[in-house]
């Protein structure tokens, strides 16, 4: 943002709701200049929250559309005795 405090810009496309644990979410800023992919991990690791990782980051042009999930997959315990009825 480019207010009084400039900060910068983080979107989860994805968000999940509170106590749902993300196990691979994609996570979009704005960049102000050009950077390499490289250099954006390590810029993210080194201001991250303990126990974030960045897997893949990928560099897309500022005219490209917002990132869209084509795919989400949900997992929960299971009580064994519930896991036949369940099919």
């Amino acid at each position: 943002s480019q207010g009084m405090r400039p900060k910068p810009r983080i979107m989860f496309p994805s968000a999940l709701a509170v106590g749902i644990a993300g196990t691979d979410e994609v996570v979009e800023t704005d960049l102000t200049e050009a950077w390499w992919e490289d250099e954006v991990r390590a810029a993210l690791t080194d201001a991250a929250a303990p126990g974030w990782r960045f897997d893949r980051i990928t560099i897309v042009p500022a005219d490209r559309k917002a990132a869209v999930a084509v795919r989400t997959e949900y997992a929960f315990p299971l009580p064994e005795h519930r896991r036949a009825s369940a099919g």
